[in-house]
């Protein structure tokens, strides 16, 4: 499957020089509710409170072991456990213990009364491609007004820790109470985390992205690590919120330039030195309806 990176004639330049791509931190995205789609819960308050009840009247009874792989489970079990207080208060109105815990999710998300929320890392670094290389609206947004260039990956041979297909909705996605609270997984909650990456509204469906994802967490000591991102990355990412990743040569395809491009005849030479597996085309607008073609300037030498 051959996927498209959009540059402006700067970040095409760059991007062949030293053959990098670029990864970002998702606050440099342009979309406000990238990466910050809020949790909403699928169940109402009498809903929850009847499942929290079930919960503490397991515990109450010596017969609840919370799910190993349950982060919900155990931390409420936890919060039972560690604080005499809370279980006076829990024995002297239960109706009113449980109301204090769900009367702490008003901010919208979901289970801050054990835990707060866990949110898509921002350490997190993306490079964002599209399937298509021929939109107008593309080549006018990403790849400075048609001045820029499109360059052609075969997917398989670029590599990150996650690639997402992304998916276009006008709803936001909706936490499962009930998985949270007894599915041994929490796959509801990845699901959510997972979505935060994946999910965008409607009218962005014209990008038709598909975005690869390097996982980088900070240890708690303001060092970022990676388990397959290089330090000499990862120094760039924590001062710059982004970094270069190395691709092979030979998963470069295709080298598209716009309808604009102004050629520089040493740089487009220095292309067919270093790419040889690469096809060279230039854009070229259409004569009969609104679109582009495009001519092959140079075929792959090797």
């Amino acid at each position: 499957m051959k996927i498209y990176k959009y540059l402006d004639a700067n970040g095409l330049t760059e991007t062949l020089k030293n053959n990098t791509l670029k990864f970002s931190q998702p606050w440099v995205f342009n979309d406000p509710y990238d990466t910050h789609i809020p949790a909403k819960c699928q169940r109402n308050e009498t809903e929850v409170f009847d499942l929290i009840d079930e919960c503490i009247s397991s515990y109450l009874d010596n017969n609840w072991k919370p799910l190993p792989n349950n982060r919900f489970q155990k931390d409420l079990h936890e919060y039972l456990s560690h604080n005499s207080k809370r279980i006076e208060l829990l024995m002297k109105d239960r109706v009113q213990f449980i109301n204090n815990l769900i009367n702490n999710t008003k901010d919208g998300n979901a289970f801050d009364f054990i835990f707060e929320t866990p949110k898509p890392s921002e350490t997190n670094i993306v490079c964002c491609f599209s399937q298509t290389k021929d939109s107008l609206l593309m080549w006018s947004h990403y790849a400075e007004k048609h001045k820029g260039a499109v360059l052609e990956f075969e997917v398989n041979e670029l590599s990150a820790d996650e690639k997402y297909h992304m998916e276009y909705t006008n709803k936001i996605p909706c936490i499962d109470l009930n998985k949270i609270l007894f599915e041994n997984d929490s796959s509801d909650m990845s699901k959510y985390l997972s979505a935060n990456y994946y999910y965008k509204a409607n009218c962005w469906q014209y990008e038709q992205e598909i975005r690869f994802l390097y996982y980088v967490k900070d240890d708690g000591d303001n060092n970022l690590v990676s388990r397959n991102v290089s330090e000499e990355c990862l120094k760039s990412v924590r001062d710059c919120g982004y970094c270069y990743v190395p691709f092979s040569i030979k998963s470069l395809k295709s080298i598209y330039l716009g309808v604009k491009y102004s050629s520089n005849k040493e740089d487009t030479m220095n292309f067919y030195k270093k790419y040889p597996f690469a096809q060279i085309y230039k854009a070229r607008l259409k004569t009969d309806c609104f679109g582009l073609d495009f001519e092959l300037t140079r075929d792959r030498i090797k």
